[in-house]
């Protein structure tokens, strides 16, 4: 399951009911999270806090190899734009380029990224 931000706006007392209900999805390979501009201008730290102590992983401009049956994506997550807390040009160029290489060196792995407001 991936989720892509934006679970509160603007009132902190809404992050742990929130969390609390997220924390009950269930997935065989794991939940994901990205931070959108809602959560950091509520409180990005406790949302990220909160959602990770529910199980669900938060993927702050970071990604992954996900394995399955013989098959692999890369599941990347970039944290959000719009406040200025996501990755640099110049990074997101380089992970393309990693992700490029991936998919010559083994054409079952694919890139799936996830993001609040992608562009």
């Amino acid at each position: 399951i991936a989720l892509t931000g934006d679970y509160v706006s603007h009132e902190d007392q809404y992050v742990p009911p929130v969390a609390d209900a997220m924390g009950k999805l269930k997935a065989r390979h794991g939940v994901y999270a990205v931070m959108g501009n809602h959560d950091h201008w509520t409180d990005g730290p406790l949302v990220s806090d909160m959602l990770e102590s529910e199980g669900i992983r938060v993927l702050n401009n970071e990604g992954f190899r996900l394995e399955y049956k013989g098959a692999a994506i890369w599941l990347c997550g970039v944290d959000d734009l719009m406040v200025g807390f996501g990755a640099e040009a110049s990074v997101l160029a380089q992970a393309h380029t990693v992700i490029d290489g991936i998919a010559h060196r083994q054409p079952l792995a694919r890139p799936l990224p996830i993001g609040d407001h992608p562009a």
